[in-house]
């Protein structure tokens, strides 16, 4: 009858790649000491200098559109739309 190789149509089945296996148990408090670092801390909002609204750090302020006291973007409740078209 002969090996498996003989027949016809054989096909050798290739290996699937071996996955991690740990070599020991890692502790609860292995564990969680690793994980210790990856807390999400809070943000740190700043006053506008201009408005007083709580801003991100270097970042233009949302309400005034003010950054470190110079006006960057213009809001366009301070644009007379009728004024422009003229």
């Amino acid at each position: 009858m002969g090996t498996p190789r003989d027949r016809p149509g054989f096909a050798p089945q290739t290996k699937a790649p071996d996955m991690a296996v740990q070599q020991n148990k890692v502790s609860k408090s292995r564990r969680n000491n690793r994980r210790a670092h990856d807390s999400l801390v809070a943000a740190n909002p700043n006053e506008c200098t201009n408005c007083g609204e709580l801003k991100r750090p270097h970042h233009i302020c949302a309400a005034c559109g003010h950054y470190d006291d110079n006006e960057v973007v213009a809001l366009t409740e301070e644009i007379d739309l009728e004024d422009d078209a003229a």
